[in-house]
């Protein structure tokens, strides 16, 4: 027997049980969504109130073919949306299912990739402008209003996004940002940075439809650069932080490329860009022209 014949064989040998791998790495993670699903159907680990959740997916879905056929904690139907709204305080509780918690959708939101399933933390969703500090420098006098229309902009977008994996028909897909420079390679990374940003912008082209809602989620997102400008450079004296910056004090402001989710500063700046170019708003299309010119990648390891 010939050793090229031998080598011949082996490779087959690992191709084969490489492919067995695969097949059931898959079929693993859809059983794991689907038991996911199964498990959020029970009302005990749901919110009782949904808020403008149902008010925001009937405006998104319009026009698509979940159009009047949404589901927000109710029993699934393959045919329609369906969007659970996960409890308060699921992490602190007893007998709350091992699969929620292996999940990692805690302190997220995400498209679970079977039976066009969104499911969301309501602590997620109601803490995400707090913790990136967007009310930060709203005046006083603004700060209810801000918080009220904004956090309208937030679930617009944040559900606008996952809808738009849904549309796209996509694999599982989650909101928040994540690093997975360990486990892929910069060719997948790249890959799920353009599914982010095509995410992204289905959300925004929906949004557009609704002048105020746009004006909203405009004045949302320049808040949150703001805040990541200001956590990467700190305020400038002069100028505040963020669009604004001084950058004769700074020149750029540097972002990770080694991440499957885009940062927050560069997806934030993406829909802006789009906006402006899209509404025509000629004075939001100078300003991040402007702003994206002292943008800068950077390719290391967050440290």
């Amino acid at each position: 027997m010939s050793i090229g014949f031998v080598f011949r064989s082996l490779v087959l040998t690992i191709c084969a049980c490489g492919m067995v791998v695969s097949a059931h790495a898959i079929q693993t993670a859809s059983e794991r969504a689907s038991a996911l699903v199964a498990a959020v159907q029970d009302t005990g680990v749901l919110e009782k109130e949904v808020g403008d959740i149902p008010t925001v997916l009937s405006m998104l879905t319009a026009g698509t073919r979940f159009a009047d056929r949404v589901n927000v904690n109710k029993p699934v139907k393959e045919s329609a949306l369906n969007v659970y709204l996960l409890a308060h305080n699921l992490s602190d509780r007893k007998n709350v299912p091992e699969v929620i918690f292996q999940s990692k959708i805690l302190g997220n939101c995400a498209f679970v990739g079977v039976s066009n399933a969104i499911i969301c933390d309501s602590e997620f969703v109601d803490r995400f402008l707090i913790d990136h500090g967007v009310f930060n420098e709203v005046p006083n006098d603004s700060l209810e209003r801000a918080k009220r229309d904004y956090q309208y902009a937030f679930l617009a977008w944040v559900l606008g996004h996952e809808l738009g994996h849904v549309i796209a028909g996509g694999p599982a897909a989650h909101f928040g940002q994540a690093n997975t420079l360990d486990s892929e390679q910069q060719a997948g990374i790249e890959l799920a940075q353009g599914a982010e940003t095509a995410a992204d912008l289905f959300a925004s082209k929906k949004i557009e439809a609704d002048r105020r809602l746009t004006v909203a989620l405009e004045g949302m997102l320049v808040a949150l650069i703001d805040q990541e400008v200001a956590e990467k450079n700190g305020k400038s004296p002069a100028y505040g932080v963020g669009l604004h910056w001084d950058y004769a004090n700074r020149r750029v402001i540097q972002y990770f490329a080694n991440q499957d989710h885009p940062e927050f500063v560069i997806r934030a700046t993406r829909i802006l860009t789009f906006l402006a170019s899209d509404t025509h708003e000629e004075t939001l299309k100078a300003l991040m022209a402007t702003f994206t010119r002292h943008l800068i990648q950077v390719n290391t390891e967050r440290e």
